[in-house]
């Protein structure tokens, strides 16, 4: 909350529910007993609504910062939906690199830190992609996807054996 301008307000409120140690979430199973205890020691808490909701908010501000740094690029194209964010602009842009490296700065700058290993590029055309975008996507580990992938729990692609397989 104090590295992101529009959390400052909720400030105490989030020290007074998130500082010290990290709250369990216990598990009971169907007979009503404890049969596992999740805890977060890093990031969203489990099973915790709120903490959800402020990770859209300070993620928010970064995307605008980004849409605004690259209007011509991103013009609006930015779908956020529960823990994932999906960045849509032309892939061949040679922009691509520096966008993707600002959305990591602005995540940063708040304290986020993006998992590349959960971070793929989607691309469903022939076209070859500009050398910098894929020496960035390697540097990265970033894994493109060329015949279909799930966005919001939909697939898509252009392959439609593969996409009726997820």
């Amino acid at each position: 909350a104090d590295r992101c301008e529009a959390l400052k307000p909720a400030r105490r409120l989030i020290h007074w529910v998130y500082a010290g140690d990290p709250t369990p979430l216990w598990v009971k199973g169907d007979d009503g007993t404890v049969c596992a205890r999740l805890a977060s020691s890093q990031g969203v808490r489990q099973g915790d609504y709120f903490c959800s909701q402020l990770g859209f908010t300070g993620r928010d501000a970064g995307l605008e910062a980004v849409v605004q740094a690259f209007p011509r690029v991103m013009d609006d194209n930015v779908l956020a939906y529960a823990g994932d964010t999906y960045l849509l602009f032309d892939a061949t842009s040679v922009h691509v690199p520096a966008v993707c490296d600002r959305l990591v700065k602005e995540l940063r700058a708040i304290g986020c830190e993006v998992n590349f290993g959960k971070t793929q590029g989607l691309y469903f055309h022939d076209a070859r992609l500009p050398a910098t975008t894929t020496d960035w996507l390697e540097w990265n580990h970033v894994k493109v996807e060329s015949r279909a992938a799930k966005v919001v729990g939909a697939p898509v692609g252009r392959d439609v054996a593969a996409m009726q397989a997820l």
